[in-house]
């Protein structure tokens, strides 16, 4: 199913609205609104950073009644396809945010940390790469680049990484 992208910058401030807000983007996209839906999009709008399911899971049973961890991988993935939340692979599970107007991030290949960067520079270096590739990107194109975390930079060398990294 198609989605429609939501308009830019205006995630956030419904979020910060309350459950109708919440409801009305739910709508927006073409969902139904149940309470795990709800529930993951204030948890992943307040944390304020990228949560995995175990975390995510955590928190909307700290708000409702229990929820099923099945339940919120099910949620997760359909507020993925309706556009509202994006994904993050790092080593160990996937990061989940709430999409809002094109942001860029940094993973530590050291301990996962996902780190959101400052838009405007990394976003003027995309459009000159889109001038000089040829490539039309998306109007909500963004980028991840993988590096070490200070924690992880300041460690000795056999700590760092997985092993398999470790072991290239």
């Amino acid at each position: 199913m198609a989605h429609k992208a939501p308009q830019k910058g205006a995630e956030h401030a419904l979020l910060a609205r309350g459950d109708e807000a919440l409801k009305q983007l739910l709508r927006a996209d073409g969902g139904r609104v149940t309470m795990a839906r709800m529930l993951v999009l204030r948890v992943l709008s307040e944390a304020g950073h990228h949560l995995g399911v175990q975390e995510i899971y955590a928190r909307v049973n700290a708000l409702a009644p229990p929820i099923n961890l099945s339940t919120v991988y099910r949620t997760v993935t359909r507020l993925e396809a309706l556009g509202l939340i994006h994904t993050i692979p790092t080593q160990g599970e996937m990061q989940y945010g709430v999409v809002q107007e094109p942001h860029h991030h940094a993973i530590c290949t050291g301990c996962g940390r996902v780190t959101e960067l400052a838009g405007p520079s990394v976003t003027a270096a995309l459009r000159a790469l889109e001038a000089t590739s040829g490539y039309a990107l998306a109007e909500n194109a963004s980028l991840t680049v993988r590096g070490l975390c200070d924690n992880c930079r300041n460690k000795p060398e056999a700590n760092r990484g997985t092993q398999e990294e470790r072991d290239r």
